[in-house]
């Protein structure tokens, strides 16, 4: 297998080589077209291998701080699924002890929640960091041309009553009295 072009997958005038030669043959990996936005159109940019994207992404978790997570994660995970084993040990034991079986599918949930949690940290952080990257610049275009999605809080007003002819001769008579009163 040849080396293969991929300037008509990408869209560009660029030749991009997706092969990687490996003792004398070519092995085509796959390849992984990234779209960008450029002003009003969306254009397609250099045909990247997955395996560099994905090594791009993830190198921040080659630090030591987050490799001493995935070693507390792995040994965690280790820990709570032997402590699993070793629970439905005891429950075998016991002519199956419904509290050790238990125990033993709790040590498990607890091994899965572990992992699901870590990936989930991974894949916040791998957000996080693509939203930083990412310029803000068309955010704030569109959000000063769109209208505000929100209506400022307005205190309502005790309803007017209508003018009433008896009511204003009441009011001003009692005006008067206070005057009065004010004056003495």
């Amino acid at each position: 297998m040849g080396a293969q072009d991929s300037s008509a997958v990408s869209g560009s005038g660029k030749s991009a080589n997706a092969t990687a030669v490996r003792g004398g043959t070519a092995a085509a990996y796959w390849t992984l077209v990234v779209p960008t936005i450029r002003g009003d159109r969306l254009s397609l940019g250099s045909a990247l291998t997955y395996r560099c994207t994905v090594l791009r992404r993830l190198r921040f978790a080659l630090r030591p701080g987050w490799l001493a997570l995935h070693v507390l994660c792995v040994a965690l995970i280790v820990t709570m699924v032997l402590l699993g084993r070793w629970q439905l040990r005891v429950s075998e034991s016991k002519h199956f002890s419904l509290q050790n079986f238990g125990y033993a599918i709790q040590w498990w949930a607890f091994s899965i929640f572990v992992l699901v949690m870590w990936a989930r940290v991974l894949r916040d952080t791998v957000r996080r960091n693509a939203q930083l990257a990412a310029p803000a610049e068309p955010e704030a275009e569109r959000a000063a041309d769109e209208p505000v999605a929100y209506r400022r809080y307005v205190i309502p007003t005790a309803p007017q009553a209508p003018v009433d002819a008896e009511h204003a001769a009441y009011n001003d008579y009692l005006a008067r009295l206070a005057a009065k009163d004010a004056d003495e």
